[in-house]
């Protein structure tokens, strides 16, 4: 993916500009939704899709996704009775879910790769944009990170999720926040759930993880979780 990539980069000419979008998250394990928002991100910086925003013209946009630690995950796979997946295994599987986006991969520190694309490509413009769903932003109130940050700081892109929209907008208004190109806000995606994922696999059910992974994920989660050759789905399972 990296010699891909930094052939791209090589090929473009002094003074483009590259958006990056980062991610830091538990993906645990990794679904067609998390992939799904770099997806639209990358289309809504690289297409000019928002143009009132004042966007920059971006030559190219490289997305990489950072992993909570192994403890966080732990406590709070077991507090919902799953197995956890270390963070080796959650690279290799992000690794699995994005083997056709060499635009796309995953690192140990989103912050570290950034910095790492500067110094090897000083004549490119890089802006950071950090992505987050709306729930996590209304959570944590992240539209204020945006409103503090000076001009060298990076940029934030949220993507909209069931629910939470009306909240984030009521929450940027009253913090005096609108949207700009340095506080983007991407449609409104599907929710596709981890938890619902490591579900179906642990009752076995093929045919829904197909839905919510790729295939060559939900094939690992199913042996992690010990499912039987040829799991068809037709036991019956409880709640997510």
């Amino acid at each position: 993916f990296r010699r891909v990539l930094f052939r791209s980069l090589k090929a473009l000419p002094g003074g483009s500009r590259v958006a990056v979008v980062t991610m830091l998250g538990s993906l645990c394990p990794v679904t067609k939704g998390h992939v799904q928002m770099f997806a639209e991100a990358r289309r809504l910086l690289l297409e000019g899709l928002r143009p009132e925003l004042g966007l920059p013209a971006y030559a190219a946009c490289v997305g990489y996704v950072s992993l909570n630690g192994d403890g966080y995950v732990a406590q709070k796979l077991k507090a919902k009775g799953d197995r956890p997946i270390s963070k080796q295994e959650r690279l290799a599987l992000i690794g699995m879910a994005t083997v056709d986006l060499p635009w796309l991969e995953a690192c140990q520190d989103s912050s570290l790769a950034v910095r790492e694309l500067r110094a090897l490509w000083p004549r490119l413009a890089v802006d950071e944009y950090v992505m987050n769903g709306a729930d996590d932003v209304v959570k944590y109130r992240k539209w204020q990170y945006a409103a503090a940050d000076g001009a060298g700081g990076c940029r934030y892109i949220t993507m909209g999720r069931p629910g939470s929209m009306e909240q984030l907008r009521e929450g940027m208004r009253r913090s005096g926040v609108s949207e700009s190109a340095r506080f983007v806000l991407g449609p409104v995606l599907p929710d596709v759930s981890s938890t619902d994922a490591r579900a179906a696999s642990k009752r076995g059910d093929r045919a829904a993880l197909l839905e919510l992974l790729h295939p060559a994920v939900a094939d690992w989660l199913l042996r992690h979780d010990g499912a039987p050759d040829g799991a068809d789905g037709e036991e019956e399972g409880g709640p997510a």
